[in-house]
Formats: structure tokens, sequence, C-alpha cells
């Protein structure tokens, strides 16, 4: 089971590494993923993250998060239902080894609808960190 995780880990960036052409955010045709690269380490840097589920791919990241520094290894996402304000470095990249992570944004409005057509109650009020 490992080793078949390890090989679609291994078969995304592969096409992470085909799809993304500058360091930082690279847009897709599918609106709402977007592709982040980076192949050095970074300094500390203040971002407000709209709500979104990032999934680090490869390499790790340190995000600032109501006063707790998380880090993110490659399989560990943050998931946010609300805008929030962060400050965040990679703490591993490399030009052989970049830190990949996959963006997906969130649109909240379509999520409470179906949520609400499926007989579930709304109330999306925080952020989650799942490992």
């Amino acid at each position: 089971m490992v080793d078949e995780l390890n090989q679609v880990r291994q078969s995304i960036v592969d096409t992470l590494i085909r799809h993304t052409t500058v360091n930082g955010v690279n847009s897709t045709k599918i609106h709402p993923l977007h592709l982040f690269k980076a192949t050095e380490l970074t300094r500390c840097d203040a971002n407000v993250y709209k709500p979104s589920l990032i999934l680090t791919v490869q390499g790790a990241k340190s995000l600032f998060l109501y006063c707790e520094n998380q880090s993110f290894n490659q399989g560990e996402c943050l998931i946010s239902s609300i805008d929030i304000p962060i400050t965040s470095n990679i703490t591993s990249a490399s030009e052989h080894t970049p830190y990949f992570s996959l963006v997906f944004e969130l649109d909240l409005a379509t999520i409470s609808s179906l949520m609400v057509e499926m007989g579930f109650k709304v109330n999306v009020s925080m952020s989650i960190f799942l490992r």
C-alpha cells in the first residue's frame, strides 16, 4: 500500500514538474485549482489565505496561525473555510526537489447550497488542519 501511495505521489510530482513554469502560483485551466512551486527556502511572508484546501505534495512549509506554528510536510493539508491571516515560509525545497502544493479555492456559496440541498445544517466558521 505504501509503495502504491508513493507511486501516485510521484506521478503527481511528475505532472507538477510539467505544469509549473515559474516559482510561485501557477494558474490552471481549472479555475479554482492553482499549482504552487518553490525551488528554494523562503523568508517568512505575511498573507491572507482565502477559503481553500491546500495539499502539500512535496517539500515542507511552516505556517504561523492562531499563535501556533504548524509544519506541513508532503501529504498533509490545510482546509480553511474563512479568510485567515497567516505568516508562512517554505522550509524544505531545492532546485532538484521543489516544494509543490495544490491549492483548490473553495466557493462557499456553492458548498453551502449543496449542503442545504443534501439536508446538512450549514455552520462553517473555522479552519482545520488535516494530517
